[in-house]
């Protein structure tokens, strides 16, 4: 018996561990804001195939892509566009 409540109690606590860890986890959204990610065919670097935008806070961090992503990526901070 002394088992059961001792496996109980340590899965409570881990339950609700878990639990709060996603209630007070950052927003993942608010964390990326004020990037601009661009990216390019190959390692040369010359031809542009796709862009990924997260605007910063102050914007409303608002999310745009467009064209192709490839590990050929070039990341830097992006501002209001207005």
């Amino acid at each position: 018996m002394r088992r059961f409540f001792a496996a109980a109690l340590v899965l409570a606590v881990f339950a609700t561990t878990f639990w709060l860890s996603f209630l007070y986890a950052p927003d993942a959204q608010a964390i990326k804001c004020g990037y601009e990610t661009t990216y390019y065919s190959d390692a040369t670097y010359t031809t542009q195939v796709g862009v990924e935008t997260w605007l910063p806070q102050a914007c409303g961090c608002f999310y745009s892509i467009g064209g192709t992503t490839t590990v050929y990526k070039i990341t830097v901070g992006s501002s209001c566009i207005w």
